[in-house]
């Protein structure tokens, strides 16, 4: 029997630490403190989130018969967990993102799902080009919900320079169902170049980007074709034997 009080507490305590504060005396951490550092702080979010799901009856097996569900996010969560009182970068909240991904059976997001969906909504300013999307900036919508970009960046570039402050944090928490249903959408929603001839310059770019791991729907993405059709360049290339080869 899971004593429910004893987990609330523990993650009362923990939560703090997480804020920068003392769970004996609710004190301000000093910035030297060890809970500061990035990957010790991700690593306490990740436990508190669990903690989190146990508490709400919502930890899923990995095995479940019921496959990716959707992200999902309590307004306790945008209120605090993963919250960041300051300004982080977009690709920063993915990583937070995916701390609490391994929780539960749930879809796999990644900074271009959320690009993409930033700029459906008119969050960002896009330019698409023969081989991939130049971001360009922030809209007037971007900047009041809370984004800013120092400088324009290719859609395949880290979203580092993307930057949220705690608004747009919440406004991507809140809204991430319709990131992830954004996802779900076909794959040729995107795909302009699908039909078109390939490049030297696009082919190069493709073997680039599978020599260096990148998955398969994130090339499509970046290169605006199907998964199909990139594993299929693939084994023309002869990169790979069988189509199902490519992740």
């Amino acid at each position: 029997m899971i004593d429910r009080q004893k987990i609330l507490d523990a993650k009362t305590n923990l939560d703090q630490l997480i804020n920068g504060y003392n769970p004996l005396d609710s004190t301000p951490l000093a910035d030297s403190d060890i809970v500061k550092n990035t990957h010790v702080h991700d690593c306490l979010s990740y436990i508190s989130a669990i903690l989190q799901q146990i508490v709400d009856g919502k930890l899923v097996s990995a095995s479940s018969k019921w496959g990716n569900l959707p992200l999902a996010y309590s307004e306790n969560y945008a209120n605090g967990l993963l919250i960041s009182d300051s300004p982080i970068s977009l690709e920063q909240m993915v990583i937070r993102l995916h701390a609490l991904r391994n929780v539960g059976n749930y879809q796999q997001l990644n900074s271009i799902n959320i690009i993409h969906w930033l700029i459906q909504i008119g969050a960002l300013k896009a330019r698409r080009r023969s081989y991939s999307i130049k971001i360009e900036g922030c809209t007037k919508l971007g900047n009041i919900l809370g984004f800013s970009m120092q400088a324009p960046m290719e859609i395949c570039d880290k979203a580092n320079g993307i930057i949220c402050n705690r608004n747009a944090q919440k406004f991507i928490l809140l809204h991430i169902q319709k990131v992830g249903k954004h996802r779900n959408k076909t794959s040729t929603q995107y795909a302009l170049n699908q039909y078109a001839i390939w490049t030297p310059e696009q082919e190069e770019w493709l073997i680039e980007l599978y020599n260096e791991d990148v998955a398969v729907v994130n090339i499509a993405a970046l290169l605006m074709r199907t998964p199909t059709g990139i594993r299929a360049k693939l084994k023309k290339l002869g990169l790979i034997e069988h189509r199902q080869d490519a992740r």
